[in-house]
């Protein structure tokens, strides 16, 4: 063992000082078979190991000896990079079992066998007279636990299930209240002295311990030594009493193996070694596992559009883009607890994804090396500014602290488009002193939206005024402000046209009214007449520009009252409709 070693270097290091005599008492001493026969204790861990996965290491403990070995305290030294799984050990034991945690402080994980052995130690079978070579084939239990157990309901199979025995209707002698390290003989009846399985069960039909037997000689029991030990012989009947031998935490030829989970943490590095010491009344046991490779994962993540193969798109406004999001795991190790964050700018509107949550944000368990993942995912250009797309990546052991952290973007090369218009005007007559409606229909034939489009009517005919406008907004001038056609959509506006002689007469003063009286009276009379009349011509002049700063009409107005006055037969002829 490690002592043994560790004492013969010391030895022929320092031979030079050491008489030849005292050689030979040492090798005389280190080759007597048994003679310093202990525990042996080894450690098996996996050769290479995921980060952040759990991975199961064993731990065994022989009695080799040819004594029993008591006070049995087990010390693991994890890496400071390996972690505990709460929940993981299961320990077996002789005889039971047990799923105790170890005690853990820092980077030690402690279990204390012997405690462990006394609390799990419950009452067994310890000896069997299957043929007997007179009597009844009888059976002892034996508490081999630190707990007084109350055995009343219990019972006794074979093979074929057939139940042999009941507590307390076949108790010879002891008690049902059964003490640490007391005896409870009872008569057993239809073992095949073939060889056979006997089962114990407790009163909730829970099995607590089996033997098998063999062929049984007569007259002899089947019986282990010491009490409750695994190390089982035929051998002269004791049944009610002690089968001898010293009985101790984990006697001669016992084992116990010890099975428990660690997870190897982000910064896990490769070559690491778990080291073991086990003590006991005797001494001390020190082994080590081997070397452990620690494997991490190592994702790239990348967005693009798998027709062009890259991650900037050229599109415009409204136009539909597609990009695969590709995360792939190129490392050595599965990259575990991936989580993925797709994030679109404002210009940007999710229009499908196929990622396995459905949105814009899922996780996967692990990524195993070599395997991609491929989510699709369509978004809806609806602005001209701000297009992209964010996508963040990690993956780690689920605590707040990621092995790695990553991202990717996909873009998008604005690329404008121009509308298409077309308008048509509906007839535009208006009759003598009064309106029409105009309609005005705007069609957009191209892939672009028009937006804020205002249209100019230039060269409208000036006896005309605009009103009731839907459809747009009128600025009193020329202009009229639609706002937005879209791509292969179409506006329309309504306006009505007034003749403008009959807007001033509906909204004129009634001192305008007047003028209008006497210009109707004086024209009447011939032509020549009324230009010699040059002062109701100027009377008529000064109320009309009065009129036209109430009516804050155009300047252009005034000079069309002098064209019809200068035209008095034609304006006589409008003059009726007033």
């Amino acid at each position: 063992m490690y002592h043994n070693l560790g004492f013969k270097r010391h030895f022929v290091s320092k031979i030079n000082f050491i008489k030849i005599f005292s050689l030979s008492i040492f090798l005389v001493l280190f080759i007597i078979p048994g003679a310093f026969a202990a525990p042996q204790a080894s450690l098996v861990a996996p050769a290479q190991v995921d980060v952040c996965e759990s991975n199961t290491y064993v731990l065994y403990i022989n009695n080799t000896g040819a004594t029993p070995v008591n006070d049995i305290v087990a010390n693991v030294t994890v890496p400071g990079s390996f972690s505990y799984d709460v929940g993981s050990t299961f320990i077996t034991l002789p005889g039971t079992n047990s799923t105790e945690d170890p005690d853990v402080s820092g980077s030690y994980l402690e279990w204390n066998l012997t405690d462990i052995l006394g609390n799990e130690r419950t009452v067994v079978i310890n000896e069997i007279l299957p043929r007997p070579s007179s009597g009844p084939e009888q059976l002892e239990l034996y508490n081999a636990g630190d707990s007084t157990v109350n055995v009343s309901g219990w019972y006794l199979k074979d093979h074929i299930d057939y139940t042999r025995a009941k507590i307390p209707d076949d108790v010879v002698s002891g008690n049902v209240e059964m003490a640490p390290g007391s005896f409870l003989l009872l008569n057993i009846s239809g073992l095949d002295n073939g060889g056979d399985d006997v089962i114990l069960f407790d009163d909730s039909d829970n099995q607590i311990h089996s033997v098998t037997y063999g062929n049984a000689p007569v007259g002899k029991s089947y019986a282990c030594v010491p009490d409750g030990s695994e190390s089982w012989d035929w051998r002269t009947s004791t049944l009610g009493t002690t089968n001898g031998g010293t009985r101790g935490d984990l006697n001669a030829g016992e084992s116990v193996k010890i099975e428990f989970n660690l997870t190897a943490s982000c910064n896990a590095a490769p070559g690491q070694r778990l080291t073991t010491n086990v003590t006991y009344s005797g001494g001390t046991i020190y082994t080590f596992s081997k070397s452990i490779l620690a494997t991490p994962g190592f994702l790239k993540v990348s967005k693009i559009n798998l027709t062009t193969e890259s991650n900037v798109i050229e599109a415009s406004k409204w136009d539909v883009v597609n990009w695969t999001v590709v995360v792939e795991n190129t490392g050595l190790g599965t990259a575990h607890n991936v989580v993925v964050n797709d994030i679109p700018s404002a210009g940007l509107q999710l229009l499908s994804i196929d990622s396995p949550s459905g949105n814009l944000n899922w996780t996967y368990d692990k990524i195993e090396p070599g395997e991609k993942k491929l989510v699709n995912t369509s978004f809806l250009i609806i602005g001209c500014v701000d297009l992209y797309n964010l996508v963040n990546v990690s993956w780690g052991c689920g605590d707040d602290d990621p092995c790695q952290k990553i991202y990717t973007k996909g873009s998008v090369k604005f690329k404008p488009k121009d509308p298409n218009l077309d308008y048509t005007i509906g007839p535009m007559v208006v009759p003598y002193c009064g309106n029409t409606t105009v309609a005005v229909n705007i069609t957009n034939t191209g892939l672009a939206n028009a937006t804020n489009l205002t249209l100019c009517f230039s060269g409208m005919p000036g006896a005309y005024v605009v009103s009731n406008v839907t459809g747009a907004n009128y600025d009193g001038t020329d202009n009229f402000t639609v706002g937005n056609v879209y791509s292969f959509g179409h506006q329309e506006l309504h306006l009505q046209l007034w003749d403008e002689i009959r807007i001033l007469w509906i909204h004129g003063s009634q001192r305008f009214a007047d003028h209008i009286s006497i210009l109707r009276r004086r024209l009447w009379k011939p032509l020549a007449s009324a230009r010699q009349n040059s002062s109701i011509f100027h009377e008529w002049i000064n109320s009309s520009q009065h009129f036209c700063q109430q009516v804050g009409s155009r300047s252009s107005l005034l000079g069309r009252y002098w064209q019809l006055c200068a035209r008095c037969l034609l304006f006589v002829r409008k003059l009726p409709c007033l």
